[in-house]
């Protein structure tokens, strides 16, 4: 039975401090993730009157701290990975940070132009579903969607997480069932985005 990855999201929860990065890392760490998640995206490219520009504005981290973040996890034997939102930034993921892995966030999920450069830079792939159906709660609708996603024969690795974009999943939203998705497509892991443990436990036992 291989054993399964756990990822902790961290994303914007250090509300842009690099000591609160570090620490909230540690905890990670200590709790068992292998893997610890940022996110990554281009404050200047943003408009100001973007409904989120101020959440983001307090919750930045530039590349400098990033690779220390990295730099730290790694030392700790854990892996460091980022979410991208701008094309553009993702070959200095991968040369200036020296990156093998990338996360496509739900929303680039059937972007393909971005799929695409992941593919050219990246050793392995992870994507998620979640917001490629903002407005729909169905289990199959992300699943339909991911299906979009182009097939490179002969690219990186390309894992498929399940995810329900409810934020916060409620344990009523929550959907077991992703490894019997039928129509030969394989989800490689869960996406969770609920507040308990219930979700993390069942997906672990898969």
């Amino acid at each position: 039975m291989n054993k399964a990855t756990i990822i902790c999201e961290l994303a914007k929860v250090h509300e842009g401090s690099f000591d609160k990065a570090i620490n909230l890392a540690a905890l990670a760490i200590a709790n068992g993730a292998d893997v610890i998640k940022f996110q990554y995206y281009d404050l200047e490219t943003m408009a100001k009157e973007h409904p989120n520009y101020e959440r983001y504005k307090k919750s930045y981290l530039n590349i400098e701290q990033l690779g220390r973040l990295k730099n730290y996890i790694e030392d700790q034997g854990k892996e460091f990975l980022l979410s991208c939102f701008n094309l553009h930034l993702l070959e200095d993921i991968s040369k200036k940070l020296g990156c093998k892995k990338i996360k496509v966030p739900s929303t680039y999920a059937s972007n393909e132009r971005f799929i695409k450069e992941c593919v050219r830079l990246f050793e392995e792939i992870y994507i998620s579903t979640g917001f490629y159906e903002i407005d729909s709660y169905a289990p199959y609708a992300a699943y339909d969607a991911l299906r979009m996603v182009p097939t490179f024969y002969g690219s990186p690795s390309i894992f498929r997480f399940y995810c329900n974009s409810v934020y916060p999943t409620p344990d009523n939203f929550l959907f077991f069932d992703w490894l019997n998705l039928s129509d030969g497509m394989i989800f490689d892991g869960y996406s969770d985005h609920s507040e308990g443990w219930l979700a993390c436990l069942h997906a672990y036992g898969k």
